[in-house]
């Protein structure tokens, strides 16, 4: 398993699908899953994303993920389009056919939905 995917919804599944990833890649969990998930038993190595669109749960399992030293990955669909000076946050996911301009900071756990355009000098605030 090269991933495991907190969520399980529609947001999940479409990072899935945009990823392309075969069944034996990923494993999603559900609430029920990450209540009794022993976080001392994920391996190190796993790339963690977090398919929540609430900023507040977001947040809430960023630091918990943060205090077991786990890494959360960040999926930046090929097709994006990213200008100079662009910086982009831990756990960032960005759907396909996005703009993002010159000088944009993209702070952690932002969702991008499909074929968004951010203007140049602008920045997007953790967990939105």
């Amino acid at each position: 398993m090269k991933y495991l995917i907190f969520g399980k919804g529609d947001l999940a599944r479409e990072i899935v699908s945009f990823m392309n990833l075969k069944n034996n890649d990923y494993k999603m969990l559900d609430k029920d899953d990450l209540l009794s998930l022993n976080y001392n038993e994920i391996d190190k190595n796993v790339n963690i994303l977090l398919a929540f669109s609430d900023p507040k749960l977001k947040e809430k399992y960023h630091v918990k993920l943060k205090s077991y030293n786990l890494r959360i990955s960040s999926f930046v669909h090929e097709s994006v389009i990213i200008g100079s000076n662009v910086k982009i946050g831990e756990g960032v996911i960005i759907f396909p056919n996005c703009v993002i301009s010159n000088d944009t900071i993209i702070n952690d756990l932002v969702f991008i939905n499909i074929c968004s355009n951010i203007g140049h000098d602008n920045i997007i605030g953790s967990y939105s």
